[in-house]
């Protein structure tokens, strides 16, 4: 399709085994609100899916420092 808008995947996936019995929160978020993502890690400990929209425009690697903030020490 001519107006698809292309997309590229980034996963990051946790460390810790997922049990039964875990709830995920899921969401979804544009680049803009970063800081609440990670945020909800922070009090969270449970697992977290989330979807980034991110305008076709924007550099990849600007999204980096923000993100790296949500992988594991």
């Amino acid at each position: 399709y001519s107006n698809t808008i292309p997309r590229e995947t980034f996963f990051v996936a946790s460390q810790h085994a997922n049990l039964p019995t875990d709830v995920t929160i899921c969401t979804q978020l544009t680049v803009d609100r970063l800081d609440r993502l990670i945020q909800m890690t922070r009090v969270w400990s449970g697992p977290i899916s989330a979807a980034i929209y991110v305008k076709v425009h924007t550099p990849p690697l600007s999204l980096l420092p923000p993100l790296s903030l949500l992988l594991p020490p």
